[in-house]
């Protein structure tokens, strides 16, 4: 009975911790637009020409491959300490839709 009492916490704990996370994001003061700066800067720190940057151009258009992707997470996760993973952009075609998961995933509207 005390394993399972010890996996409800640590279930409890993992389910808890992104959103901690995810809050102080929310309450550290980022917002949309800084999200949006961060994204573009990572997206240029790949090579990518930056006359092509812009929120509605496509990822692949941009020259990012899954590798990529990995990195902007990575970035995401320990640069803001909003947690993401790669898989969270699965759907994500442009910048604009990456945006919105991070932004989503940090409870910013």
């Amino acid at each position: 009975m005390l394993t399972h009492g010890w996996f409800v916490v640590d279930q409890f704990l993992k389910a808890t911790s992104d959103k901690g996370i995810a809050m102080s994001a929310a309450l550290s003061g980022y917002d949309r637009k800084s999200v949006e700066e961060f994204v573009i800067e990572q997206v240029e720190a790949t090579g990518a020409d930056p006359d092509l940057i812009a929120t509605t151009a496509t990822l692949e258009s941009l020259g990012l491959d899954s590798l990529d992707v990995v990195e902007l997470s990575q970035g995401v996760k320990k640069q803001m300490g909003i947690p993401v993973s790669p898989k969270d952009f699965v759907d994500a075609l442009t910048i604009s839709d990456a945006i919105a998961v991070i932004c989503r995933q940090a409870g910013i509207q």
